[in-house]
């Protein structure tokens, strides 16, 4: 196995604009987890989970209402299942090529907090047109699946 985790510097080095973008609004620092197992052949396929782990979801500048809010802490369940189905093939070690890479960002309210009509340009070199702010999800999995691909070349 091999782990690869980005801060925000090598987030920022790196060119995942889109969710450094989600996160600016927040005091948390925002990561991108990496774990690469190698259970099968060195030249067989790799199969990547990718999932989006928004710890706390305000909705950004357009910001949710009242009874949409609170169960924003669940917004990171896409990481959790990743992180929990890696627990799963370390217990059962299966002869498989995985990837397992999670986003996690916190979409927060301040003054730094991107903006709609924002244009911000992803790793992949795509710009995108903030129209709301809510939208994070998309944008961390846009980078994130973007970065796997390049880096990673999964098959699947």
């Amino acid at each position: 196995m091999s782990l690869e985790v980005l801060d925000r510097s090598k987030l920022r080095a790196k060119g995942l604009r889109l969710l450094l973008a989600v996160n600016q609004g927040s005091a948390k620092e925002p990561r991108v987890v990496i774990v690469q197992y190698n259970g099968g052949g060195k030249n067989a396929p790799y199969t990547a989970f990718v999932g989006k782990g928004v710890t706390f979801d305000t909705g950004g500048l357009n910001l949710k209402p009242s009874g949409s809010m609170e169960t924003m802490r669940e917004d990171m369940s896409g990481a959790a299942a990743v992180w929990a189905t890696l627990k799963v093939v370390l217990t059962l070690k299966p002869k498989k090529n995985l990837i397992f890479a999670a986003g996690m960002v916190e979409n927060a309210v301040d003054a730094r907090a991107y903006k709609p009509g924002d244009v911000i340009t992803g790793y992949s070199g795509k710009t995108v047109e903030v129209g709301n702010t809510d939208a994070e999800g998309r944008l961390v999995l846009a980078d994130v699946l973007s970065y796997v691909i390049k880096n990673y070349k999964p098959a699947r």
